[in-house]
């Protein structure tokens, strides 16, 4: 069972690294994909903003002691705010601690507010978030085209295998063992590969204002989170079926090299034993059917 979940890992990560090379490709085609130039610039600004957000929770100063340390260990580099923390911590002696205190919470809310406040900040990184969301909705309508033609029409055309399938010996089929519909690929294609995702990004970035769209997509991201979480531990515990299969009322059997499919049961592990006793398996079936055959012509 363990290599059979394996070579489905195997064949669905070889399977989205060819999805994901098309995509590319596509990406960085301005013909096809004309906001990629917005995206860019958007996109930078996202990671730029968002370092400075990180930078300013590790420079923050929220205490005395910690405006201390930051001046003893040379981590303030404003030479004005040294100088005035010094000129303080000499005039320390003469006023009582009250007095210390507050003049020193003084410098560090000075300090504070000389930056970009936290809030400011925030806003920002939540602004160019969405405006690169709103830049990507041509490359997540070109996933979804290409999840579709592949995992459906290509998959269907070839009846239930996928490159990555091939490769791993794989193959979708229906839950009697007939050959898979592409109705059935189509609702496997939605629920396996992201799919309502990507279109819920798309919808929510072309009709909610900012603030709504990231509400929205914090809820939408652990929804795809939670269900690729089900996704895999279905197959586990059910030893061959997803949600998605159970959608799309399918499942993925695991094949020998004349394409007759191997009784995994569930066994941990599956050797060239299993491949060998398959074959020998499927051979006496035929010699039962021909004695049969040759039994009911003598009675004749």
């Amino acid at each position: 069972m363990i290599d059979y979940i394996l070579k489905r890992v195997v064949a669905y990560a070889i399977d989205m690294f060819l999805v994901s090379v098309v995509v590319s490709s596509i990406a960085t085609n301005s013909t096809i994909n004309f906001q990629i130039d917005d995206y860019n610039k958007y996109y930078t600004e996202y990671l730029e903003m968002s370092s400075t957000y990180l930078e300013q929770q590790a420079n923050k100063i929220n205490t005395c002691d910690e405006l201390n340390s930051a001046v003893s260990n040379e981590k303030l580099t404003e030479k004005d705010y040294v100088k005035e923390v010094e000129e303080l911590n000499k005039n320390k002696e003469s006023l009582s601690s009250e007095e210390y205190d507050s003049k020193c919470m003084l410098i560090v809310n000075k300090y504070n507010d000389n930056k970009m406040t936290e809030e400011y900040v925030l806003e920002q990184i939540d602004y160019l978030y969405y405006m690169t969301e709103k830049n990507y909705v041509i490359l997540y309508g070109v996933n979804i085209i290409t999840c579709f033609l592949y995992f459906v029409l290509f998959q269907g055309f070839t009846y239930g295998q996928t490159l990555g399938k091939k490769i791993m010996r794989l193959k979708v089929v229906s839950n009697d063992g007939e050959k898979v519909s592409y109705k059935q690929l189509f609702f496997r294609t939605l629920f396996l590969y992201s799919i309502i995702y990507y279109l819920g990004l798309i919808i929510f970035s072309l009709l909610f204002k900012e603030s709504l769209f990231i509400k929205v997509v914090h809820y939408l991201s652990i929804f795809n989170t939670a269900l690729f979480l089900i996704l895999g531990i279905m197959i586990i515990v059910n030893g061959r079926r997803g949600l998605h299969d159970v959608i799309g009322k399918t499942k993925v059997i695991l094949m020998d090299r004349k394409g007759n499919e191997i009784n995994i049961g569930k066994k941990l592990f599956i050797t060239a034993n299993d491949y060998k006793n398959n074959n020998t398996v499927e051979k006496e079936e035929i010699l039962k059917d021909k004695t049969k055959k040759k039994t009911k012509h003598k009675s004749k």
